[in-house]
């Protein structure tokens, strides 16, 4: 919290930021409302429910045009001006419910004003680089993830409350999408000054044409992550882990749905409220993990915090099987999300400081694209097993799975204390 309160240009970069994804929460879950109301529902739903899932697929590419771009300041700034008109114009198609071409429209402008999100969200990785100092890197993406996960449960919250304000006016929420993208917009502005002199322009790029390796094509740039990542002793094994531990979380919170089904004893009123509590548990487990820092786990390695992590999962896999306690779900869900909060932010932290800077965005992008293809084919594996043969099966397998990461993470140690240092 100290680097949010005292570094004025992290602080203007973060706030834009925040605010800009308010908007892309807030909007994202009353579009998929707006498409339910429409004739065409079924189809419409699915659309809008896809197209909002598309951008995190195609990180790696937009990570790769950030990279390219020489001038990260002034790439966000239009960004935000792109969303602004694009919003703009989505304020005024959105009022039309009969045709279909018009609702075309809308998942085109909604797709475009998120892909051009997830490549500012490239281009201010480079930026945060340059305006934080690495030694307090760790600290500024917990606040950030904490602030994510804020943002998150308050966007949707509120989309949801102010819709029916409004009488479900989507124009109006367009409306107000508009404006933080305005405030977004002017919160870069006004240390626009600033943020240029720590990020000079063409800081990625030198004056040999041989050596401006951001200028080369797209395959190229890939290539030559990939062997940056081969040649950082260690960072390769931290990505694995990370995608690992990403895969089970992604598979105990889908079988945890199932297995409630199947576990009235575990519920609080009725099955929905459970799950929208269970949700609720996690998320807030993972903002209190992100914002405390003195405790036990901070001065912990990396494969520690790990271990621990998949502790409460393997807590939450035997309550299912044998023990059956509310009381310890939900328990174990929060200090899931605590500890998450305390490891997410740190593997961020050690891939931008391990990172080559001229490929920063395409490297953490094509992470994350990695994570979000990985965790839907993990989920297929897993319920597939659970329709197929059983949930307690499914809880077993997973188990194994467990304590195959740990013994992994434990294998790999001594290798990735040189990217810890």
């Amino acid at each position: 919290m100290n680097e949010f309160l005292h570094n004025k240009l992290f602080r203007s970069v973060a706030a834009s930021a925040y605010v800009n994804q308010l908007g892309t929460s807030l909007y994202n879950l009353v579009f998929i409302i707006y498409a339910s109301t429409l004739p065409y529902k079924t189809l419409a739903v699915s659309l809008a429910t896809v197209v909002t899932t598309i951008p995190t697929v195609f990180q790696m590419f937009t990570g790769y045009w950030a990279d390219k771009s020489k001038n990260k300041i002034r790439a966000t700034l239009r960004t935000r001006l792109i969303q602004i008109v694009l919003f703009g114009m989505l304020t005024y198609f959105v009022q039309d419910k009969q045709v279909l071409t018009i609702f075309i429209v809308l998942l085109v402008i909604n797709l475009a004003s998120d892909l051009l999100g997830e490549y500012s969200n490239g281009a201010e990785l480079t930026i945060l680089k340059h305006i934080v100092p690495e030694e307090k890197l760790n600290e500024a993406l917990s606040i950030s993830t904490a602030f994510a996960q804020l943002i998150m449960i308050v966007g949707q919250a509120a989309g949801v409350a102010l819709l029916t304000l409004v009488k479900y006016n989507f124009s109006i929420i367009a409306a107000v999408n508009v404006f933080t993208f305005v405030i977004s917009f002017m919160l870069i502005l006004v240390k626009y000054r600033g943020l240029n002199e720590a990020v000079p322009v063409g800081t990625d790029t030198t004056e040999n044409s041989e050596e401006r390796e951001v200028d080369v094509g797209f395959v190229k740039n890939v290539k030559r992550m990939i062997a940056d990542l081969r040649n950082s002793n260690g960072l390769l094994q931290l990505i694995f882990w990370f995608f690992l531990v990403n895969n089970i979380l992604t598979v105990t919170e889908a079988v945890s749905a199932i297995g409630l089904l199947h576990s009235p004893t575990l519920w609080i009123s009725s099955y929905s409220t459970t799950m929208a509590l269970f949700g609720v548990t996690t998320s807030v487990g993972t903002i209190f993990g992100s914002i405390i820092r003195k405790d036990p786990l901070m001065k912990k390695s990396f494969a520690t915090v790990t271990n621990v992590l998949l502790a409460f999962v393997m807590i939450v896999v035997v309550n299912f099987v044998v023990v059956k306690s509310v009381i310890v779900f939900f328990a174990g869900m929060f200090f899931i999300g605590y500890v998450f909060g305390k490891l997410g932010p740190r593997f961020s932290a050690m891939l931008m400081k391990n990172s080559n800077p001229k490929r920063m965005a395409i490297t953490a992008g094509t992470v994350n694209t990695l994570i979000v293809i990985g965790g839907p084919v993990s989920q297929i594996i897993f319920l597939g097993i659970a329709n197929l043969v059983s949930v307690q099966v499914t809880w077993i397998t997973l188990a194994i799975v467990i304590v195959i990461t740990v013994i992994v993470v434990l294998y790999s140690n001594a290798k990735l204390k040189t990217v810890e240092n």
